[in-house]
Formats: C-alpha cells, structure tokens, sequence
C-alpha cells in the first residue's frame, strides 16, 4: 500500500562509546565532500560529474567539474573558477563541456575543451542563465533566461531604488517572465524563440534539430506574484520549430506536464506528469510528436516517478521510483505493460545517466552508512565498479548505525521509519528521543548518509 515516512533519531550521548572511538565532529561534517550532476560522454568512455568542497573562509559550498575514465579510473579537475561551476552537459560531438558560472555577470553558459584548456564564454546576458541544451550538430545550444528591462528610463529607475535600498515589493508589478533563447556559436547571433505572459520551464532538441519541445507555465519564479499555486503548477508541453515559429501545444493535462525528453528515433517525447494536480501522484507518460492522446507508462505502479528518467532505447525507458525509504531503477517498454526492477537493494539511487542502449550505466549510490559516490556497469547485469571514493576518511570514524523499522499505520499502510543510534549505544539503555518529522503535504525520508545525524 502507499507508504508514509518518518525518522527517527536517538539523541547521540557524548557519555556513551569507548574514549578511543573518533566520532565526527561539526566541521568534519561540513567538510565531506559531496559529488552530483554527472554525465556519460557521447562516445561512452568518460564521465563528467560536479565535486563540491566547503570554503569555510566564505561559509559556502563551491562546485567543479571533474571529468573519469570509465576504463582507468583514472580522473582529472577540469574547472576551477572562484564561484565554481555547475550542470555540466556534453557536446554531441563530444569535443566541448558546456556548464553554467558566475564569472562576473550572474551564471552564463560557458564551454571548455574536454580535455582541458580555456573556458569560453557563449552567453552574455543581463539576467543570469537558468539552463541551456546543446543542438544535435553542436553548432548551436539553448537556454532559459529571465526577461529584463530594456527601457532606459525603466532600468535607471531600477537602478536608482537598487541604490537608495528600496525594496519596497508591490504584488502583481514588474513581472519577469522566463523564456527560450538558441544562439548560434559560429557569430554569437541570438534569436528569442518564445514571448508572452508564461515562463518556460525547460527545453529539448528533437534529435534532427528541427524541433523544439519545452514545458511552459502560468508565472514562473517572480518576486510579485499573486498566483494560486495549483494554477501556477499546471504546466503544459508545446512544440516550436527551432528556428522560431507558432508554437504548438501538445497536452492540456490540468496538472504539471513537465521534463520533456525525446526519444532516440524522435517519434516519442516522454514526460513526467500529475494526472490529478499537482499534489498527486507523478507518473511516467509519452506522446507522439506530433500529437495525439499521451500514454500512461506507470499508472499501475503505487509510487511517484523520479526524480530522474532516460530513455535507454526507442522503446525503453529507464526511471527511479521510491520503494519504502529506498530509491530503485526500473525499466519500462512502450512495447509491453509493466515495469521492470533494475537496481534494487538497501539503496538510494540518485542521479543516473544510461547509454549504449542500456548497456552502458552511470549512478550515484548512498544508504546510511556510504556517502554518494559514483559507479558504473558496462553491460546490462554487469557487477558495478566505484569509480569514486571521495571521504576515506570515513573509515576511520566510528559511525551511528541505522535500522529501518516499520509499523501499521492508518487502513493498514505500511509506515516505514529510521532509527539512529547513537556512537556505543548498548541494547537495553534508555536514551533520549528526538522525532524528526518530514514536511507537508507529501514526502518521505530516505536511507542516505545522514552527517548532520553523525
């Protein structure tokens, strides 16, 4: 049945534990390492993936970019800017990185060579950069940029009460809408590919570069706005020629239609959807590109999609899904009904990336007791190898072990909780409580390494 969360934690007593046990301390937890966005290459033989690092002197987190072999092992930093970087994306060719950076004027689009070299900078907008995609030929990307004020005597009033520090909001004033942008690389000629009352959420190429497909909704991110968040919330997917042009609308779902993605062959655009609003359950779903009644790949399944999916081949789909306080990949056939476990187990897998139909893949893995790292199997069913091992220094600390417990809930649901034990705990001893209860409306905790709870 549908499974509620909570988790519990057992207050860690400084009394119990041997004296020669190292126990981690505040700053050591804020100083692991933490890994994400990864990304295969094109030709399958690497593995781009953001590192970040605490800068305790700036009381922040800096990301770069770290690019593997998946056949060595063998890595190497690709970036280093002051600000870090981050959702880095291959070219198709492969030749290029594209990531996103503040270097100076808000986060733009910036490419490197993928073995290393001088980043170039491909955008240079006012506002900054919210994600970009490369076209199928790498000659040209993309990207989602905030409206700004183009009037002179506008932007000088805005100037003006950005210095005199009023920053009095008025509802309902000075929206900003998001919308897309393709910029050509060769002359940096940039052409605006939506306008209107709507903010663009995020985009896809077809994989012949003719099309574009994005997800669109009501307002978008505004400072003013006065919008009911179910009437926000539902997103639609529209279809637009690449080259600019009327804009098609493909579904009129009264909830979020969101993440389009095509398929290999271009006939299909998968997408995640909430059939019922937004606070519902969210399922996996494709349509035809070029209309028609969209499918529900996932209805029969009990938990939401995500938050990632790929397409493995044509017809296939890869997605991750909750089970319990665990997160599994399964595959899904727009050929068969049902869907099919691929990596289960007492584990949380994150982020992926597939290719090679399917034979090829790339995770990010944690439970309670490993902090993420990334692995790989090369070949469907293959053992998987760590291609990462970012705080060795974990295995030198005594860490709180965690068990999953459960009980029946209301009309019997399966409830599903984490307890934490503190550092020497023995069975048998009373020990303050402390009950951490997720928010609302919806969600659930999840086996991953906790280090606030070190």
């Amino acid at each position: 049945g549908l499974i509620a969360r909570l988790f519990l934690a057992v207050v860690m007593m400084p009394m119990l534990g041997a004296a020669a046990e190292r126990r981690m301390t505040v700053e050591e937890s804020l100083a692991l390492r933490q890994i994400g966005s990864i990304a295969l290459s094109p030709d399958g033989t690497r593995i781009v993936y953001t590192i970040s690092d605490w800068d305790r002197a700036g009381n922040r987190r800096i990301s770069h970019l770290h690019v593997v072999s998946i056949e060595t092992g063998r890595s190497f930093q690709l970036t280093n800017g002051e600000k870090g970087e981050s959702a880095p994306q291959w070219s198709p060719d492969g030749s290029r990185i594209g990531f996103l950076a503040d270097r100076g004027k808000g986060a733009q689009v910036w490419a490197i060579p993928a073995d290393g070299g001088e980043a170039l900078q491909l955008t240079s907008e006012e506002s900054p950069v919210q994600g970009f995609q490369w076209a199928p030929d790498s000659q040209s990307i993309v990207f989602l940029v905030r409206d700004h004020a183009t009037d002179p005597k506008e932007k000088e009033a805005i100037e003006k009460r950005r210095r005199e520090r009023l920053d009095t909001i008025v509802v309902d004033a000075d929206l900003r809408y998001t919308h897309l942008w393709r910029l050509e690389l060769r002359d940096r000629t940039r052409t605006r590919l939506t306008t209107g009352n709507f903010s663009v959420q995020s985009a896809a190429w077809a994989p012949d570069g003719k099309s574009i497909v994005y997800a669109a909704s009501p307002a978008g991110a505004q400072e003013s706005v006065f919008t009911d968040i179910s009437d926000d919330r539902n997103s639609d997917l529209f279809l637009i020629p690449s080259s600019g042009g009327a804009a098609r609308q493909l579904t009129t779902n009264p909830g979020p239609d969101s993440n389009p993605l095509w398929s290999p062959d271009g006939q299909w655009i998968a997408y995640t959807s909430n059939p019922t609003g937004w606070i519902g359950k969210t399922d996996l779903l494709v349509i035809r590109a070029g209309g028609g009644d969209p499918r529900n790949l996932t209805a029969q399944t009990i938990e939401s999609v995500g938050p990632s999916f790929a397409w493995e081949t044509a017809n296939r789909l890869l997605f991750s899904s909750a089970v319990g306080v665990h997160t599994h990949l399964f595959t899904v056939s727009l050929e068969a009904e049902g869907v099919i476990a691929r990596q289960q187990g007492p584990a949380h897998y994150a982020q992926f990336d597939v290719a090679r139909s399917g034979q090829l893949l790339a995770y990010l893995k944690t439970n309670s007791r490993t902090e993420p790292n990334l692995w790989v199997e090369v070949g469907r069913g293959a053992e998987a190898r760590q291609l990462t091992d970012l705080n060795p220094q974990l295995r030198e600390m005594t860490l709180a072990e965690t068990e999953l417990v459960s009980w029946s809930g209301p009309d019997n649901f399966t409830i599903e909780g984490l307890l934490m034990r503190p550092v020497g705990y023995q069975i048998g001893q009373r020990v303050p409580l402390i009950l951490m209860i997720h928010g609302g409306p919806y969600g659930r905790f999840i086996d991953v390494f906790q280090e606030r709870a070190q």
